[in-house]
């Protein structure tokens, strides 16, 4: 069924990046600590799972309104704005969950922390660079996947200002070191997990729902435009759509 291409290897992925994070959950003192007067333990699933529903539902939604308009059926003009409200809080909730639990667990990791904090600040010009491309180039309507609901945005430009310019897949390899800082500058050994977990899944996002849907909405139009780029440039989270 076109509607869920890809969403089996997907969830396989998802169930194969569970299995260390589950294990370190269970192992003894791997967890202790609290923030907010929340265990470390409760902000470790809050981060697992926020990442987890915001993902699949954006999949989901995202199908429904590809194939065969259901959101608009539903709710007219309103559904991308609808869906708007469920996409940036998900979006939002990924990197605060993950600082709640570096807080929690902060100084728990074994490796030097100016070793940890010197990567953070490497990240964070980069990052930065990243958001005001967003901004200044890209649209926040775009990061929430307008190419699915409104057809204007499915014949705007290739962006290739900014950050584009050097990594089409800018939001995929740059935009979660917004989840990779706090978890360093804390030196968290938890947080660490949890923002390898989330990189790791936003890539199984990419080839098996970010891709396909470009291949359905643009077809040959990307073959024309950016030839052997289709594996570069997408939506979503990337150059066509930055944003999950």
């Amino acid at each position: 069924m076109k509607r869920f291409e890809g969403q089996g290897k997907h969830i396989l992925a998802l169930i194969i990046l569970l299995i260390p994070v589950v294990w370190f959950s269970s192992q003894p003192g791997m967890l202790d600590g609290e923030w907010l007067g929340l265990s470390t333990r409760g902000w470790f699933w809050i981060a697992l799972v926020i990442p987890i529903i915001h993902q699949f539902g954006s999949m989901l939604f995202w199908r429904l309104e590809l194939y065969g308009k259901h959101l608009t059926r539903l709710l007219g003009e309103h559904a991308f704005t609808a869906f708007k409200a469920f996409f940036f809080p998900g979006l939002i909730g990924r990197p605060i969950s993950v600082l709640a639990l570096a807080l929690a667990d902060r100084n728990s990791a074994s490796v030097t922390v100016w070793f940890l904090n010197s990567i953070a600040l490497i990240m964070l010009p980069i990052l930065i660079y990243l958001f005001y491309s967003i901004v200044r180039y890209f649209g926040i309507e775009r990061a929430a996947g307008a190419d699915h609901f409104l057809e204007e945005y499915r014949t705007k430009p290739l962006v290739v200002q900014g950050i584009y310019r050097y990594l089409p897949n800018a939001m995929y390899v740059v935009g979660f070191f917004v989840i990779w800082i706090p978890a360093l500058v804390l030196a968290s050994r938890a947080a660490l997990l949890i923002s390898a977990f989330q990189h790791a899944l936003i890539w199984a996002h990419y080839l098996y729902t970010e891709k396909p849907d470009m291949v359905y909405i643009y077809g040959n139009r990307l073959d024309d435009q950016v030839p052997s780029e289709l594996t570069n440039e997408s939506g979503g989270l990337t150059q066509k759509r930055e944003g999950e």
